[in-house]
């Protein structure tokens, strides 16, 4: 992390007393935050300052990304028997359990000795697309090699006393099959092998823990209903932007993985949860995603719990090519930003910071109050100064920087959490135009707790001023504090407010607010 930087931000800012235990939810569980795309395999991610310092969030849960077969499992097996490598997998699973998370584990396949023959091939040119292709999983020639691993990695970490890691605090029960398969940098096998793999790993996975639970590969629209509150002009969308693409190459490879996300949502019941991630800064398209994944789910009548497990917070300095349905979306001036960043520019990195802050706090809120049962923010470092950096525009993501420092962002989701995690219903209230406001209540007595900001009309660069207006907020009564997410330190900043008999008066920017209704009388 260059000093510079460093000392754009305030003192506050800097790496959570790596030394303190945090405190543990007793009922991780239940919690409904995480953070993503930590990689147990790499021992980047084995450091248990990393996990302390991540801990800081209160987040109940990490999901384990890239737990490859290729990885665990560097040889056939001889003899029929086969030799597994779980040391560092081991060692992962101890420290992110000391640290107080609950672990998901995304399974990826990757290219080793199993590996059955691409059906799909790799259709445009981009940085390290050979080490892509190698590593996009496909199906195994031999299923029931996939599924001998399968079962022996669920036992191992089931908890149930049977050929357990030693030392094992809690269960693992959670197994993503596949990372974002649309995507052909992750899945190179044809589109309907996608179900064959997914019904060989349940099966297996049962056979080893009735109670394991099969997450669905990640499904992914990025900003497709942004502005499309009930999602309903998907196909206008859709079609608009396929006629934008350069020829015939991009529309077909997009027509697929429409399809292979179409029939993901159709395989319920094969998977127990559906990841719907964001894969970006979208709070905006949040209920019209939500919309659009329970209509075709309704198509087959089918019901499950929805997860997004990689919501995104890094403001839009840099759309990737082909990729956005509203490339109007990104932050004017956002390639002199990125230069920014990567000089250590002090101004740029308080303002982007600030900006991620806020962004974080608007989208969590935002697929809450969508329906989402649980969300993880991924990513969770930076990706500047390692390989990951070659594989996207922009690789400043991070709640933390290489070196482990908490940026803004953390501490906006620490209070976040600590605000709302455990809630039984969230839903969004009409506040007038250009305000959003969300009501999240809770079982018990506890008073519920509201989140506002305002609701901005353009994108805003570098050099803009932050938007503000008085507003009043129907229905907000009995207010006991109201502060202001962290954005440039550790420390939240209280709101003023004037509160009236049916409302709550206040100025709102585009900085999410938590409001704090006083306990009511006989709440405990």
């Amino acid at each position: 992390m260059r000093a510079a930087a460093l000392l754009a931000l305030a003192a506050g800012c800097g790496a959570p007393d790596a030394g303190a235990a945090p405190a543990l939810d007793p009922r991780p569980e239940t919690s409904r935050f995480g953070v993503d795309y930590v990689f147990p395999l790499d021992p980047y991610y084995r450091d248990p300052a990393l996990a302390r310092t991540l801990a800081a969030t209160g987040a109940g849960w990490v999901n384990f990304h890239e737990v490859s077969w290729a990885q665990t499992e560097p040889h056939a097996p001889r003899g029929g028997v086969h030799a597994y490598r779980w040391e560092a997998l081991d060692e992962a699973v101890r420290i992110w359990e000391r640290a107080g998370f609950r672990i998901v584990f995304t399974l990826r396949l990757q290219d080793g000795w199993f590996a059955g023959p691409p059906h799909h091939q790799m259709p445009f040119p981009m940085p390290l697309a050979f080490f892509f292709e190698r590593n996009a999983d496909r199906l195994p020639r031999d299923l029931e090699d996939y599924r001998a691993w399968i079962r022996s990695l669920v036992e191992r970490y089931d908890g149930d006393g049977v050929d357990d890691l030693p030392g094992l605090r809690h269960p693992v029960r959670h197994f993503q099959i596949g990372n974002e398969y649309a995507n052909p940098m992750f899945w190179l096998g044809a589109e309907d092998e996608y179900a064959t793999l997914l019904r060989a790993a349940r099966a297996a996975a049962r056979a080893a823990s009735p109670d394991a639970v099969v997450i669905s590969q990640g499904i992914r629209w990025n900003d497709l209903f942004e502005g499309d509150p009930g999602g309903e002009h998907f196909e206008e969308v859709f079609g608009g932007f396929l006629a934008t693409l350069p020829d015939d190459a991009h529309r077909q490879e997009w027509r697929r993985a429409r399809r292979i996300t179409e029939a993901t949502v159709a395989l319920a019941g094969e998977w127990d949860v559906l990841d719907a991630g964001g894969n970006g800064p979208y709070a905006g398209a949040s209920s019209g995603y939500m919309a659009w994944v329970r209509a075709e789910m309704a198509k087959g009548r089918l019901q499950a719990e929805i997860w997004d497990a990689e919501a995104r917070c890094e403001p839009q300095i840099a759309v990737v090519p082909y990729g956005s349905y509203h490339p109007e979306l990104e932050v004017p001036g956002g390639q002199q930003i990125l230069a920014g960043l990567r000089r250590g520019d002090p101004a740029v990195v308080r303002w982007y910071r600030a900006e991620q802050a806020r962004v974080l706090a608007q989208v969590f809120v935002a697929r809450f109050a969508a329906g989402f049962e649980k969300v993880f923010l991924g990513m969770a470092t930076d990706w500047d100064h390692s390989l990951g950096a070659l594989s996207t525009p922009n690789p400043f993501l991070g709640l933390v920087d290489r070196g482990g420092h908490a940026w803004p962002a953390l501490y906006a989701l620490r209070d976040l959490r600590a605000a709302l995690d455990g809630f039984a219903t969230a839903e969004r209230v009409e506040a007038g135009s250009g305000v959003f406001l969300a009501r999240f209540t809770f079982a018990g007595g506890r008073a519920p707790v509201w989140v506002a900001w305002l609701e901005e009309e353009r994108v805003r660069g570098l050099d803009d001023p932050l938007p503000a207006r008085p507003v009043r907020l129907p229905g907000v009564t009995g207010v006991q504090r109201v502060r202001a997410v962290p954005t440039t330190s550790d420390r939240a900043e209280e709101v003023p407010f004037e509160a009236g008999t049916a409302w709550l008066g206040l100025t709102l920017g585009p900085t999410p607010v938590i409001v704090e209704q006083e306990r009511p009388p006989g709440g405990t």
